[in-house]
């Protein structure tokens, strides 16, 4: 029960954004129907069938995710997915476990960071993401990379996130850090992964 409180939890950035989005259309339908004798049928047709994309909208953008969410339940499905899937679909776990406002940065000029979000205290993140076979660890370089990047980017937290494991020169650099530098592997990136997409049942 506890489990299931913390997944809704969660999900708190979803429901906002569907809130904020449905409160506005039904304001909208309302004052339409308000409005029946004075406005045309058209007006309020209108108002109704957008509302009715928004819900359909939701229903889908929920559904993709939690799909995503399933994909990285296994280190096979993870590896699997092209560098720009596997951004996105980190990006849906961080929005699973409630951080607001996180985007993918991605491509040439991303400078080392793949992710630029809040966290749910209101914290500026960053995250790197490496999808690396088993056999190919995260050193000390990346990390010391990763370092100087989240200090150029002013991040007040830092996320290196990859479906191998680090080196121990890795993850001593990474708690010698000037800010916290959160590092998950392959398999806690799985286990995270399954409890989101269960989390996500309730929707």
């Amino acid at each position: 029960m506890a489990a299931r409180r913390r997944g809704r939890g969660r999900n708190r950035s979803l429901v906002r954004w569907a809130t904020l989005r449905l409160s506005v259309v039904a304001v909208a339908v309302l004052g339409a129907a308000l409005a029946w004798e004075t406005a045309p049928l058209a007006v309020v047709g209108a108002g109704a069938g957008l509302f009715l994309m928004l819900l359909v909208r939701l229903w889908w953008r929920v559904r993709r995710r939690r799909a995503r969410l399933g994909e990285m339940r296994s280190l096979r499905g993870l590896l699997a997915l092209s560098p720009a899937e596997f951004e996105f679909a980190v990006a849906d776990l961080f929005r699973a476990r409630g951080y607001d406002d996180i985007h993918r940065v991605g491509g040439s000029g991303d400078l080392g960071v793949d992710l630029i979000g809040r966290d749910r205290d209101g914290c500026l993140v960053i995250v790197q993401c490496k999808r690396y076979g088993r056999e190919n660890r995260v050193g000390s370089p990346a990390i010391q990379s990763f370092i100087g990047m989240a200090v150029h980017h002013r991040a007040e937290r830092g996320v290196v996130v990859t479906t191998s494991t680090y080196t121990l020169p890795a993850t001593r650099l990474a708690a010698q850090a000037p800010l916290p530098i959160s590092l998950i592997d392959g398999t806690g990136l799985v286990r995270l992964a399954s409890r989101a997409h269960d989390d996500a049942r309730d929707w």
